[in-house]
């Protein structure tokens, strides 16, 4: 990966993260927030931020990954 990918995945996913904390909250529709997760993917191309980029697999506050269900 080079620095530009880096740097455009980096601003992505701070952006994206920003967005989820949002969208968690209430603050943000699911729609509003595909919407913007549009805009940030062609402004910044990340390389892997497609993979992460659908708030039915991100939006994690109820769920529990890879534990036993008491954590």
């Amino acid at each position: 990966m080079t620095n530009d990918q880096f740097h455009r995945e980096e601003m992505y996913q701070v952006t994206m993260s920003l967005m989820r904390s949002l969208l968690n909250k209430g603050s943000l529709t699911k729609d509003q927030y595909e919407k913007i997760d549009t805009v940030m993917l062609e402004k910044y191309r990340p390389t892997l931020g497609r993979l992460f980029s659908d708030p039915d697999l991100l939006c994690v506050g109820q769920r529990v990954m890879n534990g036993t269900g008491k954590e």
